[in-house]
């Protein structure tokens, strides 16, 4: 599946507790002190790996009791809607058991990419409301989805 490293990193700030996993197909990090789980997506096409990587992100966020969640897809290129209807079934629920408070969905600027992102985020977002209080957003740079994170 890829690489794992746990790292601590002690500076003036205090102990930061980091977990890095690098993928076939993404980066997932964990930082514990912002309890924060994210996730960037390597250029690729659909692969068996994929259903691993969500996978591993919801049991991840699950056990290190996240409550920010930062998704990059804008580098996903394409995900089948079996696989979206895989996520809103299986995944989503994990999120939501987790008790993520905010989930932040950064997706490509590019038109088509962004309305098929967008239309796929409503329905996730959807599940979200009816099911929690976790807010979700879609953005389309880094710096304004870390701020509305309140990272």
């Amino acid at each position: 599946m890829g690489t794992v490293s746990a790292v601590g990193i002690n500076s003036d700030l205090g102990f930061n507790k980091l977990i890095h996993i690098n993928t076939n197909n993404s980066i997932i990090n964990v930082d514990l002190d912002l309890s924060l789980l994210s996730i960037k997506w390597h250029p690729f096409t659909e692969s068996p790996d994929v259903k691993a990587s969500f996978i591993l992100a919801a049991k991840m966020a699950k056990a290190f009791y996240i409550r920010r969640i930062l998704h990059d897809t804008t580098n996903l290129s394409y995900l089948s809607i079996d696989i979206h209807n895989w996520l809103l079934r299986e995944i989503v629920p994990q999120f939501l058991s987790a008790n993520v408070k905010k989930f932040a969905r950064i997706v490509s600027e590019e038109p088509m990419a962004f309305l098929v992102s967008s239309k796929y985020f409503e329905r996730i977002k959807a599940n979200f409301a009816a099911q929690t209080d976790c807010k979700c957003e879609l953005f389309t740079d880094y710096s304004t989805a870390m701020y509305w994170l309140n990272i």
